[in-house]
């Protein structure tokens, strides 16, 4: 009689009660139709016949090692299911939130694009006030054609002489290299002020802007172009600067989904190396 034998007569009782489980049910079912001895146990049992302490003894003491072997097995499954079920949901995660960056990723390159024209339009209006000194004498009118093709976005635009503004030309040179946002210069000494209604006459009552962003000055060795925007149009340039200097990376944006997928990747790989212990295990345990 081998330890099987001995495992099945000690799960005949429960058997007999439909007490066992599914699994156990099964084993012993299978056992019983290849082991004639274990067959006359099971029907011996099942007439009422007593079975000796001796050999009841004998039996529990063959299962111990057999029980402890079985209960690491049992939980060695369980933990094995655990494992796979939370690479399942991590990975369920990680795809969900995968997904939602990469709308919130188009949604700021969409607004960027869409934001583009504030860097596009400096140039732009820069270079059109530039060649319109550079090519006439008679500017006024051409400039303000200028500020009325931009008009929307522009609440003033001014020119000043560069000579009367050596001093502060020397204490602001970026200005001479690009298009740049500075504190706007007195408006007083501006050889022409444009607005919406023309030529502005008395410059002293034009009220600067307060807001670090709206105004735009450049310059060249003959003169110093200046504009600014008005209010309705600075919630435009706020945004603008917002998203191109403090925005979200794209670290920022997908390190949730790169940490989910990352614990799926080490759960799966966990899984699967408790698998194959489970199928060595299982083939010990015959």
């Amino acid at each position: 009689m081998d330890k099987r034998c001995h495992i099945v007569q000690d799960l005949l009782p429960s058997y007999i009660d439909v007490l066992c489980s599914e699994d156990s049910r099964e084993f012993v079912e299978g056992h019983l139709t290849s082991c004639d001895g274990c067959r006359r146990v099971y029907n011996s049992m099942k007439s009422g016949e007593v079975i000796e302490e001796d050999d009841a003894m004998e039996r529990i003491d063959a299962k111990k090692p057999f029980l402890k072997i079985s209960q690491f097995f049992r939980a060695q499954v369980k933990l094995t299911r655990t494992v796979f079920f939370s690479a399942i949901i991590s990975l369920i995660i990680g795809v969900f939130l995968l997904g939602n960056s990469i709308m919130v990723m188009n949604d700021n390159n969409e607004v960027l694009n869409d934001l583009s024209k504030v860097d596009m339009e400096k140039d732009m209006i820069m270079d059109e006030v530039f060649h319109v000194l550079h090519s006439t004498n008679e500017a006024v009118d051409p400039l303000q054609k200028v500020f009325k093709k931009y008009g929307d976005h522009l609440q003033y635009l001014a020119v000043f002489n560069a000579e009367s503004l050596r001093g502060w030309l020397s204490e602001s040179s970026a200005v001479k290299k690009e298009p740049t946002n500075i504190y706007p210069i007195e408006y007083q000494k501006a050889e022409v002020v444009i607005d919406s209604e023309g030529i502005i006459s008395n410059k002293a009552e034009i009220i600067p802007s307060e807001y670090d962003l709206g105004n735009v000055v450049m310059a060249d060795d003959d003169w110093v172009v200046q504009y600014e925007y008005k209010e309705s149009y600075e919630d435009t340039i706020e945004r603008y600067h917002q998203l191109t200097y403090y925005g979200p990376t794209l670290l920022t944006i997908y390190w949730p989904p790169i940490l989910f997928l990352t614990i799926f990747a080490i759960l799966f790989m966990l899984w699967w190396i408790l698998q194959k212990h489970n199928k060595r295990l299982k083939d010990v345990m015959g």
